[in-house]
């Protein structure tokens, strides 16, 4: 669940939108069952941002935990490695740790 939380997040933060919009608990739950990811992810960031971003999205957001990208797999990605992990460094000097 936290990869899923994270992928929401990064969706709000990439957008400024949530990605859903219910009325209720039993509204919410189907539309986050329901929704279609690939189809959200182009319509709200394909045209934005860089193809990993966009990549790692679809690997994020999948409803199916067992399809689901894991942590140790987004620290992998080539969005990551190219650009968080990068700018984590300048920041913070991790590379003398």
């Amino acid at each position: 669940m936290d990869v899923w939380a994270f992928g929401i997040t990064l969706y709000v933060y990439l957008t400024n939108t949530l990605p859903f919009k219910a009325n209720d608990e039993i509204e919410l739950e189907k539309q986050v069952i329901e929704t279609n990811y690939t189809e959200l992810i182009d319509k709200d960031i394909s045209s934005g941002f860089s193809n990993q971003l966009v990549d790692l999205m679809k690997l994020i957001l999948k409803v199916n935990p067992k399809e689901r990208i894991s942590f140790s797999e987004i620290l992998k990605h080539p969005w990551f490695v190219g650009h968080v992990e990068e700018k984590l460094n300048e920041e913070f000097d991790f590379k003398d740790m």
